[in-house]
């Protein structure tokens, strides 16, 4: 599966080699991009990724790391584009060059989750990874653009919950106040009204 190394490359590593943490709730804290989610069910985060790397995968074929990963897995990252994408355009647009999106859509989520505004694109890639599907969304998030990658086989019997599994996340979704460099944005009231931390 392409998408790991893909999605490291495109998103930005945090200052130590996991800047996140999952509390014993299944909470994940990510401080340097402010914001907090819960991880789905039967969903397991790869210890020791620069960006949050989540695998569904059946029990006996987990993977404990980002090179362990087996093929055939679904995977699903969430993380803040590099400094040479300055909008969720951009983001599309630099992402549009490998992959020709097979659709897109607006799609909102509510206030509390902080995010602004955020499109929703689909795409296959048959030519370096046969029967892979990827479902994205471009998001504004404390005004940086920001993505959730999505990618599983179109042969995977579980295929169908997928998408539900990365919906679930984004609603859960809460701007961290209170962190070192995380103010709370405009708009959210107090952190315990939003969710926040």
């Amino acid at each position: 599966m392409q998408l790991p190394a893909l999605v490291l490359s495109l998103l930005v590593t945090s200052a130590s080699a996991q800047g996140y943490d999952v509390t014993a709730t299944g909470k994940l804290v990510d401080k340097g991009s402010c914001y907090s989610f819960q991880v789905p069910a039967g969903w397991k985060v790869v210890a020791g990724n620069p960006i949050p790397l989540l695998v569904s995968a059946p029990p006996g074929k987990r993977p404990v790391s980002l090179q362990t990963l087996p093929k055939g897995i679904a995977t699903l990252a969430i993380g803040r584009r590099s400094a040479e994408a300055k909008s969720i355009e951009e983001l599309m647009a630099l992402r549009r060059r490998a992959n020709p999106f097979s659709s897109t859509r607006t799609v909102s989520y509510p206030s509390a989750t902080g995010i602004a505004r955020a499109v929703a694109a689909r795409w296959t890639d048959d030519a370096n990874e046969p029967g892979e599907e990827t479902i994205a969304l471009f998001f504004v998030f404390r005004g940086q653009p920001f993505a959730a990658y999505l990618s599983f086989y179109r042969s995977d019997r579980r295929r169908s919950q997928y998408p539900m599994a990365l919906d679930r996340l984004l609603h859960s979704l809460r701007p961290l106040a209170g962190s070192a460099g995380c103010a709370l944005p405009a708009g959210h009231g107090s952190a315990r009204g939003s969710g926040g931390g």
